[in-house]
């Protein structure tokens, strides 16, 4: 399903990914939008256990692709 990486050296590990994940709050969420075109919102999360949540207004633009969106890509920033 995912693409092996090429700089294998700068892989996390499971347990440091977990980490980062419960001490931030806060993402970008990368869906595909309208026509298939990429869609990012900053968003707040909580990590649950192995659930990642995502915060949002419920009647946001966003939960249109999330419904609908196949393939989606979040991105943390640790520092």
């Amino acid at each position: 399903m995912f693409r092996e990486m090429r700089r294998k050296r700068q892989q996390l590990k499971e347990k440091e990914c977990r980490r980062i994940l419960a001490c931030r709050s806060a993402g970008v969420l990368a869906l595909s939008g309208d026509e298939g075109y990429p869609y990012a919102v900053p968003v707040s999360y909580v990590l649950d256990g192995d659930t990642l949540i995502f915060c949002r207004a419920s009647s946001c633009y966003p939960r249109l692709f999330i419904k609908t969106s196949r393939i989606n890509s979040s991105s943390i920033i640790s520092r």
